[in-house]
């Protein structure tokens, strides 16, 4: 099981720091930050949570990866979470299950303060796992 996280994106705040106003939620979304917002304890501890959690849908021989976006909030909830990239309707909503019931994470910051950093992680489907 790969994880990494990526972001889209555009205008820039700082020497480090991007964002982009969402018209939206109406308000600045971070995209890029000096300190990436993280699961608690870690990848390592997120690749677990996933394996651990991730309910795969009855009667399906699925494999690929669904992207799922949000955001994670000062606070460390996560919120506006939804597919980026699916596979099909039964994975989409299983790894969106899957985000739904995650922990808050550590939230990003930039220059030192936090702030709301969009997130986009994959969720894979393996069959041999």
């Amino acid at each position: 099981m790969i994880l990494s996280a990526f972001s889209v994106s555009v205008a820039q705040n700082s020497d480090k720091c991007e964002s982009k106003f969402d018209s939206t939620l109406k308000r600045s979304i971070y995209i890029i930050v000096d300190k990436m917002p993280t699961f608690p304890d870690g990848k390592e501890s997120m690749v677990t949570y996933i394996k651990g959690n991730l309910m795969y849908p009855e009667k399906e021989c699925i494999e690929g990866s669904v992207f799922i976006s949000f955001i994670v909030e000062p606070d460390g909830q996560l919120s506006n979470k939804k597919i980026f990239k699916g596979i099909t309707k039964k994975a989409d909503k299983a790894a969106l299950d899957l985000v739904n019931a995650m922990p808050n994470w550590i939230p990003g910051s930039c220059n030192n303060e936090i702030v709301p950093t969009q997130m986009v992680i994959p969720i894979r489907f393996n069959l041999t796992e």
